[in-house]
């Protein structure tokens, strides 16, 4: 018996090339629209960590400031330990710290030649200590540039904060151990109780001494909160150093040198953080710890050129913004933009121009 076949309209068993394309085209366009969001998420939290850093080493350095009277200096003097390392026990270092022979330099060269065999010793030990990645401390960097650990193209421990730096002495802008009568900013050399040159005042430690080791006893903080008459709220202590991302882990990224834009003079300044002086491990390191706030306007761009010691000192590598600390612990978010005016108020302490952030 014939059977007759009532079929109706039969179901496609998958999607056409036409469909399929829509859909990944559809997809394509709700990830470019997420991306950006997602970048600009995590960009604020590192940002954010960024910024808990500097509140970290406002507490670090406050309570310095309570335990010893004063603000921690910014070096012990040419060639020796920096205020990075002399804050290691107020940033949860302190096994670190006493390791370290506090009083000695961070480099044999120190500059000086021939150094008697006790503090050549106690330079060897606090290499040993610092470098290779050791003192790179997760609070020490920005998120945004790198992780905690990494060293330079030299091996060297490194950080992305800057001690601030004012003087009226153009030629000791980045040195805080040169010049203390001009120097207004919040951090300077340390003041020894010792006698140096003979000339019956206590010594800056100014200049390198063979007997670093004895000179460095008995230092004292040179500044504290009274010296800042400007206001704590209104001065900086420290912001994010500025370092070209064209330069951060290459040969270039430590070596100061003078030179011309684009050629093989330009250099970073990516070095040794606990260094300060010329000399020091792979180039000057007074433009390694510091960086002078007079007249200078902030770096626009993560790639603003660096050459020598001109250009932007100060700079971050968040979208127009740079984080700061100032004395009273605070930190706040300056714009890139922001005048050289209220630049130089923030950077001095006592020159009676009162910084007002808009």
């Amino acid at each position: 018996m014939l059977r007759s076949y009532s079929g109706g309209v039969r179901r496609r068993a998958g999607f056409t090339l036409v469909e399929l394309l829509v859909v990944i085209a559809i997809i394509g366009v709700l990830v470019s629209l997420l991306l950006p969001a997602v970048q600009q998420a995590r960009e604020a939290a590192r940002a954010t960590s960024c910024r808990n850093n500097l509140k970290q080493l406002g507490s670090a350095i406050h309570n310095f400031h309570d335990s010893h009277g004063g603000f921690p200096p910014s070096t012990l003097g040419y060639g020796r330990l920096t205020f990075w390392a002399i804050i290691l026990p107020y940033m949860d270092q302190q096994q670190m710290y006493d390791r370290l022979e506090i009083h000695g330099p961070t480099a044999t060269n120190n500059p000086l030649n021939s150094l008697p065999a006790d503090v050549t010793a106690a330079a060897n030990q606090n290499k040993d200590v610092l470098e290779e990645g050791r003192g790179t401390l997760a609070a020490y960097v920005c998120p945004t540039r790198r992780r905690p650990g990494k060293v330079n193209s030299k091996n060297s421990s490194v950080g992305d904060y800057a001690i601030t730096n004012w003087t009226t002495n153009t030629s000791g802008e980045w040195r805080t151990y040169v010049g203390v009568e001009t120097q207004q900013g919040v951090l300077q050399v340390a003041l020894a109780d010792v006698d140096l040159n003979g000339n019956g005042t206590d010594d800056n430690l100014e200049v390198p001494n063979a007997d670093c080791l004895e000179s460095t006893k008995g230092w004292k903080p040179r500044t504290d909160a009274a010296f800042i008459t400007d206001g704590l709220s209104k001065t900086a202590m420290l912001a994010e150093k500025y370092i070209n991302q064209k330069t951060i882990g290459s040969s270039l990224d430590c070596c100061h040198a003078n030179g011309v834009l684009g050629g093989s003079e330009e250099r970073g300044r990516d070095g040794y953080i606990y260094y300060n002086g010329a000399g020091g491990p792979g180039g000057y390191g007074e433009y390694w710890i510091s960086g002078p706030m007079r007249d200078r306007p902030l770096a626009q761009t993560p790639n603003d050129p660096v050459v020598g010691i001109a250009g932007p000192a100060l700079g971050s590598w968040h979208p127009g913004m740079v984080h700061f600390l100032m004395a009273d612990g605070s930190v706040k978010q300056v714009s890139v933009s922001i005048s050289t005016s209220i630049l130089n108020a923030m950077g001095s302490s006592i020159d009676g121009e009162i910084a007002e952030l808009p």
